[in-house]
C-alpha cells in the first residue's frame, strides 16, 4: 500500500495570511476604538443614582469582557497569519533540503530520478 503524500503550496499559505493579518488589525482597532468611546462615556449615560449604579454593575463587568474578548480576538488572528507565514516558510526550507538531497544522490547515483520532495518531476 502506498503512503499517502503530503503537498503543501508555501505561496498559498502566505497569500492566506495577508487578509488574515488585515482581518485580525481591523477588530483590534475597532476594539480599542470601542474602549476608547465607552470610557468617554464615564456614568454620564446611566447616571449615580441607585438604578443608574444598579444598571453599571451588571454593564461595566459585561462591556469590559467584550472589548477584552474582541481585542483577543484579534490578537489570534494576527498571530495565526504570523504561524501561517513561518509553517511557509519551514515547509520551504525542507522542501529545498530535500530537493538538495535528491539531486545530490542522484548525482553520486548517475541518473536523474526522483523529485527532490516537490513532487513536480524537477530533478
Amino acid at each position: 500500500m502506498a503512503e499517502p503524500n503530503l503537498v503543501v503550496d508555501p505561496d498559498g499559505l502566505k497569500g492566506a495570511s495577508e487578509p488574515l493579518a488585515r482581518l485580525g488589525e481591523h477588530i483590534t482597532v475597532f476594539f480599542k476604538g470601542l474602549s476608547v468611546e465607552l470610557s468617554a462615556m464615564g456614568s454620564a449615560p446611566w447616571g449615580n443614582d441607585r438604578t443608574g449604579q444598579a444598571f453599571a454593575e451588571r454593564y461595566l463587568p459585561q462591556a469590559e469582557g467584550m472589548v477584552k474578548g474582541g481585542s483577543a480576538v484579534g490578537d489570534l488572528m494576527r498571530g495565526s497569519a504570523q504561524g501561517l507565514k513561518d509553517m511557509a516558510r519551514l515547509f520551504e526550507t525542507a522542501g529545498n533540503a530535500a530537493e538538495d538531497v535528491t539531486k545530490s544522490l542522484t548525482s553520486e547515483m548517475g541518473g536523474s530520478r526522483g523529485t527532490g520532495g516537490r513532487g513536480h518531476g524537477k530533478a
